[in-house]
Protein backbone atom coordinates (compact mmCIF):
# COMPACT_ATOMS: atom_id res chain seq x y z
CA UNK A 1 0.00 0.00 0.00
CA UNK A 2 2.78 2.27 0.82
CA UNK A 3 4.65 1.86 -2.34
CA UNK A 4 1.46 2.36 -4.41
CA UNK A 5 1.34 5.69 -2.80
CA UNK A 6 4.88 6.63 -3.70
CA UNK A 7 4.29 5.44 -7.40
CA UNK A 8 1.36 7.11 -7.56
CA UNK A 9 3.17 10.81 -5.92
CA UNK A 10 6.08 9.70 -8.87
CA UNK A 11 3.47 9.86 -11.37
CA UNK A 12 2.43 12.82 -10.73
CA UNK A 13 5.11 14.65 -10.14
CA UNK A 14 5.86 13.56 -14.08
CA UNK A 15 2.72 14.62 -15.14
CA UNK A 16 3.24 17.87 -13.20
CA UNK A 17 6.89 17.99 -15.18
CA UNK A 18 5.71 17.60 -18.46
CA UNK A 19 3.21 20.38 -17.62
CA UNK A 20 5.72 22.71 -17.14
CA UNK A 21 8.08 21.92 -19.71
CA UNK A 22 4.92 21.74 -22.32
CA UNK A 23 4.33 25.02 -21.08
CA UNK A 24 7.74 26.40 -21.35
CA UNK A 25 8.03 24.90 -24.86
CA UNK A 26 5.35 26.53 -26.36
CA UNK A 27 6.10 29.99 -24.56
CA UNK A 28 9.42 29.85 -26.29
CA UNK A 29 7.64 28.79 -29.69
CA UNK A 30 5.46 31.98 -29.71
CA UNK A 31 8.26 34.10 -28.52
CA UNK A 32 10.17 32.91 -31.46
CA UNK A 33 7.02 33.14 -33.79
CA UNK A 34 7.00 36.77 -32.31
CA UNK A 35 11.00 37.11 -33.47
CA UNK A 36 10.23 35.73 -36.47
CA UNK A 37 7.73 38.18 -37.14
CA UNK A 38 9.70 40.90 -36.32
CA UNK A 39 12.78 39.90 -38.03
CA UNK A 40 10.12 39.53 -41.45
CA UNK A 41 8.86 43.05 -40.43
CA UNK A 42 12.36 44.50 -40.07
CA UNK A 43 13.07 42.73 -43.16
CA UNK A 44 10.32 44.50 -45.36
CA UNK A 45 11.34 47.87 -43.99
CA UNK A 46 15.25 47.13 -44.97
CA UNK A 47 14.06 46.17 -48.16
CA UNK A 48 11.81 48.92 -49.04
CA UNK A 49 14.60 51.58 -47.25
CA UNK A 50 17.33 49.92 -49.67
CA UNK A 51 15.07 50.18 -52.90
CA UNK A 52 14.03 54.04 -51.68
CA UNK A 53 18.00 54.71 -51.28
CA UNK A 54 18.43 53.06 -54.77
CA UNK A 55 15.87 55.46 -56.52
CA UNK A 56 17.64 58.63 -54.41
CA UNK A 57 21.19 57.27 -55.89
CA UNK A 58 19.31 56.90 -59.52
CA UNK A 59 18.02 60.53 -58.73
CA UNK A 60 20.99 62.02 -57.72
CA UNK A 61 23.43 60.36 -60.79
CA UNK A 62 20.78 61.73 -62.91
CA UNK A 63 20.89 65.63 -61.01
CA UNK A 64 24.85 65.26 -61.15
CA UNK A 65 24.97 64.08 -64.76
CA UNK A 66 22.53 66.70 -65.26
CA UNK A 67 24.43 69.38 -63.43
CA UNK A 68 27.83 68.39 -64.49
CA UNK A 69 26.48 68.66 -68.32
CA UNK A 70 25.10 72.55 -67.37
CA UNK A 71 28.69 73.02 -65.73
CA UNK A 72 30.12 72.19 -68.65
CA UNK A 73 28.28 74.19 -70.84
CA UNK A 74 28.71 77.02 -68.44
CA UNK A 75 32.42 76.84 -68.65
CA UNK A 76 32.79 76.29 -72.25
CA UNK A 77 30.42 79.67 -72.75
CA UNK A 78 32.94 81.33 -70.11
CA UNK A 79 35.61 80.42 -72.05
CA UNK A 80 34.27 81.57 -75.30
CA UNK A 81 33.43 85.06 -73.80
CA UNK A 82 37.05 84.76 -72.18
CA UNK A 83 38.09 84.16 -75.61
CA UNK A 84 35.97 86.86 -77.30
CA UNK A 85 36.93 89.53 -74.34
CA UNK A 86 40.81 88.81 -75.02
CA UNK A 87 40.23 89.39 -78.23
CA UNK A 88 38.17 92.75 -77.63
CA UNK A 89 40.54 93.90 -75.18
CA UNK A 90 43.86 93.33 -78.10
CA UNK A 91 41.71 94.95 -80.53
CA UNK A 92 41.14 97.75 -78.18
CA UNK A 93 44.70 98.12 -77.22
CA UNK A 94 45.53 98.06 -80.89
CA UNK A 95 42.97 100.85 -81.56
CA UNK A 96 43.69 102.75 -78.51
CA UNK A 97 48.00 102.38 -79.57
CA UNK A 98 46.90 103.88 -83.13
CA UNK A 99 44.60 106.32 -81.48
CA UNK A 100 47.21 107.86 -79.24
CA UNK A 101 50.29 107.29 -82.01
CA UNK A 102 48.10 109.57 -84.22
CA UNK A 103 47.56 112.51 -81.07
CA UNK A 104 51.40 112.34 -80.52
CA UNK A 105 52.24 112.45 -84.28
CA UNK A 106 49.39 114.75 -85.21
CA UNK A 107 49.65 117.02 -81.94
CA UNK A 108 53.77 117.55 -82.89
CA UNK A 109 53.10 118.36 -86.94
CA UNK A 110 50.47 120.83 -85.47
CA UNK A 111 52.99 123.23 -84.01
CA UNK A 112 55.53 123.93 -87.13
CA UNK A 113 53.09 125.34 -88.99
CA UNK A 114 51.69 127.00 -86.46
CA UNK A 115 54.93 128.55 -85.24
CA UNK A 116 55.79 129.04 -88.65
CA UNK A 117 51.92 131.24 -89.32
CA UNK A 118 52.56 133.59 -86.11
CA UNK A 119 56.37 134.36 -87.71
CA UNK A 120 54.71 134.94 -90.72
CA UNK A 121 52.12 137.51 -89.31
CA UNK A 122 54.56 139.12 -87.04
CA UNK A 123 56.54 139.89 -90.31
CA UNK A 124 53.60 141.07 -92.92
CA UNK A 125 51.96 143.13 -89.61
CA UNK A 126 55.62 145.17 -89.48
CA UNK A 127 55.06 146.22 -93.29
CA UNK A 128 51.20 146.49 -93.50
CA UNK A 129 50.59 150.65 -93.28
CA UNK A 130 46.59 150.03 -93.68
CA UNK A 131 45.69 150.82 -90.85
CA UNK A 132 42.69 148.37 -91.26
CA UNK A 133 44.66 145.54 -92.82
CA UNK A 134 47.09 145.96 -90.16
CA UNK A 135 43.73 145.59 -87.90
CA UNK A 136 42.35 142.38 -89.79
CA UNK A 137 46.17 141.00 -89.13
CA UNK A 138 45.88 141.77 -85.40
CA UNK A 139 42.70 139.67 -85.38
CA UNK A 140 43.60 136.58 -87.05
CA UNK A 141 46.47 136.50 -84.03
CA UNK A 142 43.52 135.84 -81.29
CA UNK A 143 42.24 132.69 -82.73
CA UNK A 144 45.85 131.52 -84.10
CA UNK A 145 46.90 132.30 -80.53
CA UNK A 146 43.83 130.28 -79.03
CA UNK A 147 45.06 127.03 -81.39
CA UNK A 148 48.17 127.26 -80.54
CA UNK A 149 47.34 126.57 -76.84
CA UNK A 150 45.18 123.90 -77.89
CA UNK A 151 47.82 121.99 -80.20
CA UNK A 152 50.34 122.18 -77.12
CA UNK A 153 47.21 120.95 -74.68
CA UNK A 154 46.93 118.30 -77.27
CA UNK A 155 50.51 117.72 -77.48
CA UNK A 156 51.04 117.53 -73.64
CA UNK A 157 48.42 114.89 -73.70
CA UNK A 158 49.87 112.72 -76.44
CA UNK A 159 53.23 113.13 -74.07
CA UNK A 160 51.08 112.20 -70.91
CA UNK A 161 49.79 108.73 -72.81
CA UNK A 162 52.56 108.02 -74.77
CA UNK A 163 55.18 108.05 -71.53
CA UNK A 164 56.19 106.40 -68.33
CA UNK A 165 56.07 108.33 -65.32
CA UNK A 166 59.79 109.43 -64.10
CA UNK A 167 59.78 109.51 -60.11
CA UNK A 168 62.24 111.66 -58.43
CA UNK A 169 62.59 114.03 -55.19
CA UNK A 170 60.59 117.32 -56.38
CA UNK A 171 59.75 120.05 -54.07
CA UNK A 172 56.71 121.60 -54.52
CA UNK A 173 57.79 125.51 -53.25
CA UNK A 174 59.51 126.59 -56.33
CA UNK A 175 57.61 124.63 -58.72
CA UNK A 176 54.37 126.78 -57.40
CA UNK A 177 56.55 129.47 -57.25
CA UNK A 178 57.27 128.92 -60.96
CA UNK A 179 53.69 128.70 -62.05
CA UNK A 180 52.68 131.52 -60.38
CA UNK A 181 55.15 133.39 -61.60
CA UNK A 182 54.30 132.87 -65.03
CA UNK A 183 50.26 133.49 -64.58
CA UNK A 184 51.32 137.01 -62.98
CA UNK A 185 53.22 137.87 -66.07
CA UNK A 186 49.76 136.69 -68.31
CA UNK A 187 47.42 138.05 -66.32
CA UNK A 188 49.22 141.35 -64.99
CA UNK A 189 46.81 143.66 -63.43
CA UNK A 190 43.91 140.87 -63.07
CA UNK A 191 45.77 138.46 -61.46
CA UNK A 192 44.62 137.95 -58.38
CA UNK A 193 47.27 136.93 -55.37
CA UNK A 194 46.87 133.04 -54.49
CA UNK A 195 46.06 132.86 -50.32
CA UNK A 196 49.39 130.03 -50.20
CA UNK A 197 49.84 127.98 -47.30
CA UNK A 198 52.16 125.15 -47.43
CA UNK A 199 51.99 122.84 -44.20
CA UNK A 200 55.11 120.86 -43.07
CA UNK A 201 57.04 119.11 -46.28
CA UNK A 202 56.28 119.65 -49.77
CA UNK A 203 58.96 117.43 -51.15
CA UNK A 204 57.26 114.56 -52.39
CA UNK A 205 59.16 111.57 -54.78
CA UNK A 206 57.47 112.05 -58.40
CA UNK A 207 57.39 113.14 -62.03
CA UNK A 208 57.73 117.23 -61.85
CA UNK A 209 56.91 116.83 -65.68
CA UNK A 210 53.25 116.10 -64.94
CA UNK A 211 53.11 117.80 -61.21
CA UNK A 212 53.85 120.94 -63.31
CA UNK A 213 51.03 120.24 -65.84
CA UNK A 214 48.22 119.46 -63.24
CA UNK A 215 49.30 122.64 -61.26
CA UNK A 216 49.33 124.45 -64.49
CA UNK A 217 45.92 123.75 -65.59
CA UNK A 218 44.19 123.31 -62.20
CA UNK A 219 45.31 126.85 -61.09
CA UNK A 220 44.30 128.42 -64.97
CA UNK A 221 40.93 127.17 -64.27
CA UNK A 222 40.75 128.72 -60.72
CA UNK A 223 42.14 132.04 -62.04
CA UNK A 224 40.20 131.99 -65.25
CA UNK A 225 36.72 131.28 -64.32
CA UNK A 226 36.00 134.73 -62.07
CA UNK A 227 32.67 136.12 -61.28
CA UNK A 228 32.30 139.94 -62.79
CA UNK A 229 32.78 142.47 -60.21
CA UNK A 230 33.39 140.46 -57.87
CA UNK A 231 36.71 140.26 -55.66
CA UNK A 232 38.59 137.12 -57.69
CA UNK A 233 40.17 134.70 -54.76
CA UNK A 234 42.44 131.50 -55.16
CA UNK A 235 43.33 129.25 -52.11
CA UNK A 236 45.94 126.82 -52.26
CA UNK A 237 47.11 125.11 -49.26
CA UNK A 238 49.53 122.02 -49.34
CA UNK A 239 49.99 119.64 -46.51
CA UNK A 240 50.74 115.82 -45.58
CA UNK A 241 47.87 113.46 -45.55
CA UNK A 242 49.22 110.21 -44.38
CA UNK A 243 51.36 109.34 -46.82
CA UNK A 244 50.40 111.24 -49.52
CA UNK A 245 50.55 115.28 -49.89
CA UNK A 246 47.03 116.96 -50.20
CA UNK A 247 47.11 119.86 -52.89
CA UNK A 248 43.84 121.88 -52.39
CA UNK A 249 43.17 124.80 -54.86
CA UNK A 250 39.81 126.79 -54.39
CA UNK A 251 37.95 129.87 -55.65
CA UNK A 252 35.22 131.92 -55.43
CA UNK A 253 34.45 131.97 -59.22
CA UNK A 254 31.80 130.74 -61.35
CA UNK A 255 30.95 127.66 -59.76
CA UNK A 256 29.87 124.66 -62.20
CA UNK A 257 26.06 123.67 -62.04
CA UNK A 258 25.13 120.66 -60.24
CA UNK A 259 23.71 118.50 -63.23
CA UNK A 260 27.14 118.68 -64.78
CA UNK A 261 29.17 118.12 -62.51
CA UNK A 262 29.34 114.05 -63.27
CA UNK A 263 31.59 115.18 -66.76
CA UNK A 264 34.05 117.81 -65.39
CA UNK A 265 37.17 115.20 -66.28
CA UNK A 266 35.26 114.32 -69.86
CA UNK A 267 37.38 115.26 -72.75
CA UNK A 268 36.71 118.74 -73.97
CA UNK A 269 34.49 119.55 -71.41
CA UNK A 270 33.14 123.24 -70.74
CA UNK A 271 31.26 124.34 -67.51
CA UNK A 272 28.74 126.64 -69.95
CA UNK A 273 28.71 128.32 -73.15
CA UNK A 274 30.68 131.34 -71.92
CA UNK A 275 33.72 129.12 -71.06
CA UNK A 276 36.56 130.00 -73.07
CA UNK A 277 38.95 127.71 -72.42
CA UNK A 278 39.68 123.82 -74.76
CA UNK A 279 38.09 122.31 -72.46
CA UNK A 280 40.77 119.97 -71.97
CA UNK A 281 42.55 120.94 -68.86
CA UNK A 282 40.98 119.07 -66.19
CA UNK A 283 40.85 116.15 -68.84
CA UNK A 284 44.73 116.68 -68.69
CA UNK A 285 44.61 116.60 -64.96
CA UNK A 286 43.14 113.71 -64.34
CA UNK A 287 45.10 111.46 -67.11
CA UNK A 288 48.29 112.94 -65.36
CA UNK A 289 47.03 112.12 -61.67
CA UNK A 290 46.38 108.52 -62.42
CA UNK A 291 49.63 107.80 -64.28
CA UNK A 292 51.02 109.30 -60.51
CA UNK A 293 48.34 106.96 -59.07
CA UNK A 294 47.11 109.23 -57.32
CA UNK A 295 43.19 111.12 -56.87
CA UNK A 296 41.88 113.78 -57.92
CA UNK A 297 38.43 115.36 -57.11
CA UNK A 298 36.43 118.56 -58.02
CA UNK A 299 33.47 119.91 -56.10
CA UNK A 300 32.01 123.08 -56.78
CA UNK A 301 28.50 125.09 -56.05
CA UNK A 302 27.80 127.21 -59.32
CA UNK A 303 27.87 131.25 -58.81
CA UNK A 304 29.50 130.44 -55.71
CA UNK A 305 33.27 128.91 -56.17
CA UNK A 306 35.05 125.37 -57.09
CA UNK A 307 37.60 123.28 -55.08
CA UNK A 308 39.93 120.93 -56.46
CA UNK A 309 41.68 118.30 -54.25
CA UNK A 310 44.67 116.63 -55.38
CA UNK A 311 46.07 113.27 -53.71
CA UNK A 312 49.40 112.25 -54.75
CA UNK A 313 51.52 109.75 -52.98
CA UNK A 314 55.53 109.78 -52.72
CA UNK A 315 55.94 111.11 -49.18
Amino acid sequence: MKLSSQVAISNSDTEQEKRVLEEHVKAQEEMLARTTTYLMQVQEQLEASRKELFEQNKSLERMVDRRTAELKQAVAKLEKEAQQRESAQQSLYIANHELNTLLYRSSHDFKGPVSTAFGLLSLIGDRIENPEVREYVQMLQHPLRKLEQLTRTITTIADIRQSQASLEQTDLTPLLDKILAGFRQQQAAQYPAPDLSIKGSAVLRTDEYLLENILQCVLDNAFRYRKPATEHKVNIHVQPYYKQLKITVSDNGTGIPQNLQHRVFDMFFRGSEQSVGSGLGLYLSKIAVDKLGGRIEVRSEESMGTSVCILLPGL
